[in-house]
């Protein structure tokens, strides 16, 4: 989210998704739709590794959950709060930027308007837009479950193994392809918050393997030679994890290299 909502809205949309979660989940649920349908039609399987949305007909039926789907719901749970925290920044930057009069480019962009046309809008009208932003802004920045948001090959029933998670790491590349379009017209600073991200995501999941491996063996003290090896892994990892198939032969070959 960062990408597109600054830093000061990000900490009061986490602050309120803590500090009132029902309240803020009760207020999407009336505003947006993408969210609704997130909720209440999120499911987990494992075999696609996706949170993919079930039909209204099983939902309406009463139809439960396999176990599949309830394995994954620890991610499923993240997705939700993540998402929330999210969109009640988003909603406080655009209603504040209005107040202020003076619209931010990605706010204008999304929402196809200028600063002349605030004057006009009423309370209900300026809530709607600022959760089409919203929703907008989620889209871009958070992986999407939805058939309209999956390319052909994951929805193939033929694919799917090899395209698992791969709505979590496609959003990464997609928004590191448009922060380097916004870089060529001269705004450079979606680029610079997207790199951060990713800098930030290839550190935690080296701290992650770090991490596990202590677990693993309490005794057994990462040397700097390991510690060399798990950023070399990820620095592999990451660039390769956002295209289909390349992924999976780099993890193959890697895990062959290391292990002989």
């Amino acid at each position: 989210y960062g990408a597109y909502i600054d830093a000061k809205y990000l900490i009061r949309g986490i602050w309120d998704e803590m500090v009132h979660p029902i309240k803020t989940k009760e207020k999407h649920l009336e505003w947006s739709a993408e969210y609704t349908e997130r909720i209440e039609g999120g499911g987990a399987t494992i075999e696609t590794g996706e949170i993919s949305s079930r039909s209204a007909a099983a939902r309406i039926a009463g139809e439960k959950r396999g176990l599949s789907e309830w394995a994954m719901t620890p991610i499923q749970y993240v997705d939700k709060k993540t998402v929330s925290a999210g969109m009640r920044a988003a909603v406080l930057k655009v209603l504040h930027e209005m107040e202020e009069g003076k619209l931010s480019q990605s706010v204008r962009e999304a929402l196809n308007m200028t600063n002349e046309d605030i004057g006009g809008l009423s309370e209900q009208d300026r809530m709607e837009l600022a959760y089409e932003y919203a929703d907008w802004a989620t889209e871009r920045t958070q992986p999407m479950f939805a058939p309209e948001h999956q390319s052909s090959l994951q929805r193939s029933k033929g694919m799917k193994m090899f395209t698992m998670f791969s709505s979590f790491t496609n959003q990464e590349l997609n928004l590191l392809r448009r922060s380097l379009d916004a870089a060529k017209r001269g705004d450079p600073k979606m680029l610079v918050k997207t790199l951060g991200a990713v800098v930030i995501n290839f550190v935690g999941a080296a701290a992650l393997d770090l991490g596990r491996d202590i677990l693993r063996d309490p005794d057994d003290k990462p040397n700097k030679e390991e510690l060399l090896r798990v950023l070399f892994d990820k620095l592999v990892d990451k660039p390769s994890s956002w295209i289909f198939l390349l992924r999976d032969f780099e993890k193959s070959a890697m895990s062959k290299w290391r292990n002989g």
